[in-house]
């Protein structure tokens, strides 16, 4: 007796849900993204986070800028506010 198999292609989709640290950082990260785009003289969308955790001053943003060596350090409440004089490179003030 000879059996056929069919195999039948389904579409998947596959969603992620965001970390909680993600979820909760990101207007900070996107504050951030502007910040060091308007120290550096550039557009946001040529930036990309490295690293974002919270502590107890606020949340910390690791930024890559295109050229740079070292990250650019923002630090942001989580409602997305910079304050003056947070944003640097490389963590020297």
């Amino acid at each position: 007796m000879i059996s056929a198999i069919a195999i039948i292609a389904t579409e998947l989709t596959i969603t992620t849900t965001p970390s909680y640290a993600a979820s909760t950082t990101s207007k900070a990260q996107s504050a951030c993204l502007a910040a060091v785009a308007k120290e550096v003289g550039t557009s946001a969308s040529k930036l990309s986070v490295i690293h974002a955790k919270e502590t107890s001053k606020g949340v910390e943003v690791q930024v890559k800028v295109p050229g740079a060596e070292k990250p650019w350090l923002c630090t942001s409440t989580k409602n997305g506010t910079v304050k003056k004089g947070s944003v640097m490179y490389g963590g020297e003030g």
